[in-house]
């Protein structure tokens, strides 16, 4: 992003800018050899065809991306045991249904 716009708009006001860039919101990146024992793991556990990768983008927001700059990270997802919405007028609820997946991404 430039910041000359914003330079220029606090020159015209007579204002004091600071500006400090700092680094944030990388790209995920996970770590192929954790992604291979997750996926080792998981399918030990609940059997191959219920590991999944996806390689995806989600609207999802988390700081694995920032994590991932620094160390080897991997993402896990597990779809089972809850019902309803995470972020909606309707609370959600675990309950004690099977595993259906597990997601790796």
């Amino acid at each position: 992003m430039s910041t000359a716009a914003l330079r220029l708009g606090a020159h015209a006001l007579g204002a004091e800018l600071i500006i400090e860039t700092t680094s944030a919101y990388h790209e995920y990146t996970p770590d192929p050899r954790m992604v291979e024992l997750v996926e080792e793991i998981g399918s030990s556990m609940f059997g191959g065809g219920a590991v999944k990768r996806t390689a995806h983008h989600s609207g999802g927001s988390t700081d694995m991306g920032d994590l991932s700059a620094v160390m080897p990270v991997v993402q896990v997802g597990l779809a089972t045991g809850v019902t309803g919405g995470y972020h909606g007028p309707t609370s959600y609820a675990f309950t004690r249904a099977p595993l259906s997946w597990l997601r790796i991404s």
